[in-house]
């Protein structure tokens, strides 16, 4: 599910808790991007297994090449 610049809707947050058990964030590297990472975590977190991909300065996800990405997953902590 990709969310359209930097909220989480209500039904969003209901459709990711009732089909997942687990979720990998990565909103925008920016000051709003920062911002919807930390309430998307709070709102999630009660309800499922979350970690974020913090992006780079400026970057957005949809901007990264799948090298970038897979190197960046590659230094982010998360669950097994």
């Amino acid at each position: 599910m990709a969310l359209m610049g930097s909220s989480l809707s209500r039904q969003q947050e209901e459709l990711l808790a009732r089909h997942f058990k687990n979720t990998c964030q990565m909103l925008d590297g920016d000051e709003a991007g920062r911002r919807a990472t930390d309430e998307c975590f709070l709102r999630l977190a009660g309800r499922m297994l979350v970690w974020s991909v913090m992006l780079p300065d400026g970057k957005r996800p949809d901007q990264m090449s799948s090298n970038e990405l897979t190197i960046l997953l590659g230094k982010t902590k998360h669950p097994p």
